[in-house]
């Protein structure tokens, strides 16, 4: 449906909120049609209210009737800005609207870029959703995330599996790790760190490197965080979220190698009696997704959390 005019605006106070919900939880589920167990976002209107005092947010109307709502969080360390939104049938020229005033948003606050993150079936390359935000101007990944999981009551280390060479890292912050996923040419893992890795202390950040034996530098990191997951109210365990293992492109590292590094860090979660393993990685760099479904991770139940993410440079 086209609209002669349009007023977009900030989200206020008195807006209905419960209204707001719906309508991103509706289009999340017109796009999302493969998971008949998704439930939309796990929040309340009077949590979405709290969200959108604490960042920016904008509804369009048409005739005083709100027919989209559109957010925006800012990226931590790139100033980017990750987009959610949702609309009534036959308004995707309101939701157009919304992205113009988000870009605005962003370029005021130092960014260049616009993420949106659709959800995708494993190894899909198109959807409707795909399709719409291309019409509003962004252009997808070339490779997409996958969410995989392993429960680590089930998994031992292997019998000649050693240990040397694997070494905690204490040095290196969230900036640092910025820096070396940025040097690697790896944007999309730099933005997914941040968005999975915890800003403030109440998570206990593990790191764990092995070095190119011949320069003495890391060439390959695994990093996880672990915090206690309350499946039940009387039952409390720890649980590991946000793991990522990376090797960087200018050292020689080989499978074994990659392999053995994975496994340290089980072994480690195993030691520190994690119970449950999570992670969201890209799929760019198959001998590592092929190393982890080896140990035991699998998609099973967590399709829905499948993502591409695209971009809209401003």
């Amino acid at each position: 449906m086209h609209h002669n005019s349009l007023e977009v605006r900030e989200v206020r106070p008195d807006d209905d909120f419960d209204y707001l919900l719906k309508l991103i939880n509706d289009t999340l589920m017109r796009y999302v049609k493969h998971s008949v167990e998704f439930t939309g976002l796990a929040i309340s209107s009077s949590e979405l209210a709290q969200k959108y005092a604490e960042q920016k947010a904008f509804v369009a109307l048409c005739d005083g009737k709100t027919v989209a709502v559109a957010e925006i969080r800012l990226s931590a360390f790139s100033k980017n800005g990750n987009l959610m939104y949702g609309y009534s049938d036959g308004n995707e020229d309101a939701l157009h609207a919304l992205i113009d005033e988000c870009e605005r948003y962003v370029a005021n606050q130092g960014g260049s870029k616009l993420f949106a993150y659709v959800n995708t079936k494993f190894g899909q390359v198109r959807n409707s959703e795909i399709t719409m935000l291309e019409r509003c101007g962004f252009i997808p990944d070339e490779y997409s995330y996958i969410t995989c999981q392993l429960s680590l009551t089930g998994w031992t280390a292997p019998d000649c599996f050693v240990a040397d060479g694997i070494e905690p890292v204490t040095a290196l912050d969230t900036e640092q790790i910025n820096a070396l996923l940025l040097e690697d040419g790896e944007d999309e893992m730099a933005e997914l760190f941040n968005r999975q890795f915890s800003t403030g202390q109440s998570r206990n950040r593990v790191m764990l490197c092995i070095r190119d034996q011949a320069s003495g530098e890391m060439a390959g990191i695994a990093y996880y965080e672990i915090y206690n997951y309350y499946p039940t109210p009387e039952e409390a365990y720890f649980h590991a979220s946000a793991f990522g293992l990376h090797f960087r492109p200018k050292f020689v590292v080989d499978k074994t190698e990659k392999k053995r590094l994975l496994q340290g860090a089980l072994q480690s979660m195993k030691q520190l009696d994690v119970r449950h393993v999570i992670t969201k990685m890209t799929l760019n760099h198959f001998d590592v997704f092929a190393a982890m479904a080896t140990e035991g991770f699998t998609n099973d139940t967590m399709e829905e959390l499948n993502s591409l993410r695209l971009t809209k440079a401003i």
